[in-house]
């Protein structure tokens, strides 16, 4: 790797897409019609290329999709011509407050240093993932569970968080018809104030639930210590944790088990590696895994955490997109995400032109 870092940047291109979806992707904030990402294509003196993706997220990122794009045309403008490490301590000094616009650009950076040898081992892994429940009718959800038990995956995910007696009815269909044949995740994206979280919580039968994510607002840490003392299930957090700080209050709270990761929120495969050996020295289960990403980051995350994690990975935002960006789509088998070796996937360069909205070459 680090003689990548030594290589300067000679090319630069950078994309913005507009990636169809199968269905829309219901959240607590808004359905999801298209994901709206950004690639990034480099190359060093040595011949060297790398890939990087970010797609943000209303909501959820700490920049929106255009002052992303923005970002990393302005970024990229500045870093052509710098040695690898030198723009990756660029990229790096603004992570903590922009780490979805820092992305796509160190991803590339770190990618394109996969070439000499760090290849994370020559043989393909499997990364367990989760089956997504994207029903919200509890007659569909049953079938829904019935298939995903049945292609293999052992944990689910339901999204909740817009009316607590629809999410009650919606995750008893869910355990009802998995009958303790797999667990079970709730994902609220921050959709519940308190008094939702308790009236959640009287409902719910525990059976079976893995944890509770995130049910209040990124900023509600009072809420979470009230919750914490109140839950029949184990929390995890997601939009809360930005940092260590974060890391460190949550593992105080009382209930709060898990937390979750992704490659973007963290702003470079390094930092993501960094943040989930701290979560875990602090005694916290990780999840790591994007819903809203394509292939190239879904790839990039399965790959950075191979045969790290027992919990099983959430980075399946390539299930909802129409059609792959890379030559030999991603597979999964029995629920497990098939990861090739680093450094082995081609990019549909026909397809990013298909779908690209912006384009800049520097």
């Amino acid at each position: 790797m680090q003689a990548t870092l030594n290589e300067r940047l000679v090319e630069l291109q950078l994309f913005r897409l507009r990636l169809p979806l199968t269905a829309p992707y219901h959240l607590a904030y808004g359905d999801v019609e298209a994901f709206d990402t950004i690639l990034v294509y480099l190359r060093t003196t040595d011949g060297a290329e790398g890939w990087g993706e970010t797609t943000p997220l209303e909501g959820y990122s700490t920049h929106g999709a255009e002052d992303a794009w923005r970002l990393t045309v302005e970024w990229g403008r500045v870093l052509r011509g710098q040695r690898a490490g030198d723009a990756l301590a660029f990229l790096d000094a603004r992570t903590a407050g922009a780490p979805f616009a820092c992305a796509g650009l160190a991803t590339a950076l770190e990618t394109a240093a996969w070439g000499e040898g760090d290849t994370g081992g020559d043989a393909a892994a499997r990364v367990p993932l989760i089956g997504t429940i994207r029903s919200a009718e509890p007659a569909e959800i049953s079938d829904e569970v019935e298939r995903l038990l049945g292609a293999g995956y052992s944990t689910l995910k339901l999204k909740i968080g817009r009316d607590v007696a629809a999410d009650l009815a919606n995750v008893s269909a869910a355990q009802h018809a998995a009958r303790r044949r797999g667990l079970l995740r709730i994902d609220a994206n921050q959709g519940y104030t308190l008094a939702d979280a308790r009236r959640l919580f009287r409902g719910l039968d525990p059976a079976g639930i893995q944890l509770l994510e995130q049910p209040f607002p990124v900023d509600r840490w009072d809420w979470m210590e009230v919750a914490g003392k109140d839950t029949p299930v184990p929390l995890m957090l997601d939009e809360s944790i930005g940092g260590e700080e974060d890391l460190r209050r949550a593992s105080g709270i009382l209930n709060v088990r898990y937390v979750k990761f992704k490659l973007m929120k963290a702003g470079s495969i390094a930092r993501l590696e960094h943040l989930v050996a701290h979560a875990a020295a602090l005694g916290l289960g990780v999840v790591v895994g994007n819903g809203v990403a394509s292939d190239i980051g879904c790839l990039h995350e399965a790959q950075a955490v191979a045969g790290r994690l027992a919990l099983a990975g959430e980075m399946n935002g390539f299930l909802k997109l129409t059609e792959p960006l890379v030559a030999a789509p991603l597979r999964v088998d029995r629920g497990d995400l098939i990861v090739p070796p680093r450094g082995q996937a081609t990019v549909l360069r026909e397809r990013v032109a298909k779908y690209a909205i912006a384009s800049a070459r520097l």
